[in-house]
């Protein structure tokens, strides 16, 4: 993970695919790993490497926000599908929330049920979310459309659940004068 930041932005593809896989399918708890020298051994759970590595993505993430906002907002994306995975295992798959069509795609946004749980519990996922939110604030207070435009092409293309629109609609209402702009097409989509 620390050789990361030596891949971006020449090798994104990398980082993206470190996400995507870093955030899918975790082991489940129960599954231990030996570790540590003969003379003081140890057990692991397998599960805990995962939260290690959430960890040190979390670190990674916050301090890249020069990097590619396409990049960011699918990391973010990334991260609470994991959350949003694991919650919905076992269930029957549930009908979208909404339809919106946004930058000409037509997104089917999947319920996530984060108005009950919130976010707070999946602490690294939610630091990786608060900085993506961050990462939209300073965006918009910049007036920097090259860099937003960048990221809701990403965001629209990746249909994300309710709550990264919550994230984006909620930035949006702060600086209506740009990244609002950039949201007025949700405004046509029929309730």
């Amino acid at each position: 993970i620390d050789n990361l930041d030596a891949l971006l932005p020449a090798s994104e593809e990398v980082v993206r695919q470190v996400y995507a896989a870093a955030f899918r399918d975790r082991p489940a708890p129960g599954s231990w790993r030996n570790m540590g020298p003969l003379t003081l051994p140890m057990s692991v759970q397998t599960s805990d490497d995962w939260n290690q590595l959430h960890y040190l993505l979390s670190l990674h993430y916050q301090k890249n926000g020069n990097a590619n906002p396409a990049l960011l907002a699918e990391a973010a994306h990334y991260a609470w599908n994991s959350v949003r995975w694991k919650e919905g295992r076992g269930r029957t798959p549930e009908a979208p929330a909404a339809t919106v069509t946004f930058r000409g795609k037509v997104c089917a946004i999947p319920a996530d049920h984060s108005h009950i749980g919130g976010r707070d519990f999946y602490h690294h996922v939610n630091e990786i979310l608060h900085a993506f939110e961050q990462f939209l604030h300073q965006w918009a207070a910049a007036s920097d459309p090259a860099r937003l435009n960048a990221a809701l092409d990403r965001f629209a293309a990746l249909n994300p659940s309710a709550l990264m629109w919550t994230i984006l609609l909620g930035a949006g209402s702060k600086h209506p004068a740009t990244l609002g702009l950039l949201l007025v097409d949700l405004l046509d989509t029929p309730a």
